[in-house]
């Protein structure tokens, strides 16, 4: 896709072209695959939050015996 039509509206309006003439399976099949992105990003973005509170607590022990 060229840079310039990578602006959100851009992409919205591409992605509306795009899919209106889904089948209603098809649109399922969309909203599906976009669920399933977005549960993947959720546990991706929790995995980090859960390593840099680890890392921290690691640190901070660490830090206590080492002080």
């Amino acid at each position: 896709m060229p840079e310039i039509l990578e602006e959100p509206q851009f992409v919205r309006a591409l992605d509306a072209a795009r899919t209106a003439a889904f089948s209603v399976d098809e649109w399922d099949l969309y909203i599906r695959a976009g669920m399933a992105i977005q549960d993947e990003i959720g546990k991706l973005t929790m995995a980090q939050r859960d390593g840099v509170a680890k890392g921290r607590k690691e640190g901070r022990e660490e830090g206590l015996a080492e002080g």
